[in-house]
């Protein structure tokens, strides 16, 4: 694929996860990203790597310096000096990429449900998903386990309800001899 298609595609998922929400931040926006491809196979083409808040794909950090550059971001840091609030600057549409068009109504399910969510619980659900991605033979038991590892901060219950509750969304399978 092209880089300019490549980018198309990347930019019209963005600006839709914007435009839905209104007013994100880079953390959440990193995460509906990567439910958008990983969840739900928008071929977006992002590498995740786990990162302090969960799955992180830095070439989604240059995609909106474009579109702030471009005009249809406005990025702006939060008062309180923690995090960033990133709104649509304009109501231009810009082209949408076809093959992007099979995923958008799916997009934006899951937009509207892990959006709402606080990002405390956006950060927890993503790595229950990378993690179990990452295993070879996964089971709850062992999801939960890698993720206490990785977020002590989070209690096994709170790890076990939100496993349950991507599965039950349809954003990850059940881990095989759960």
């Amino acid at each position: 694929m092209r880089d300019t298609d490549l980018r198309k595609r990347r930019v019209a998922a963005i600006k839709l996860i914007v435009e839905q929400l209104e007013d994100t931040g880079k953390t959440k926006l990193q995460k509906l990203l990567y439910f958008t491809q990983e969840a739900i196979g928008a071929p977006l083409e992002y590498r995740f790597r786990m990162h302090h808040y969960g799955p992180f794909a830095e070439d989604i950090e240059n995609d909106i310096s474009f579109m702030k550059a471009i005009g249809h971001l406005d990025v702006q840091p939060d008062a309180s000096g923690f995090g960033y609030h990133i709104r649509p600057a304009s109501s231009d549409p810009l082209p949408w990429d076809e093959e992007l068009e099979k995923f958008k109504c799916k997009m934006t399910e899951a937009i509207n449900k892990l959006g709402m969510l606080d990002i405390s619980d956006l950060e927890l659900s993503a790595t229950i998903h990378f993690v179990q991605h990452l295993l070879k033979e996964p089971t709850r038991e062992s999801v939960i386990e890698n993720v206490l590892r990785l977020k002590p901060r989070f209690s096994v219950y709170r790890i076990g309800a939100a496993y349950n509750e991507l599965v039950e969304s349809n954003l990850m399978s059940a881990a095989p001899g759960s």
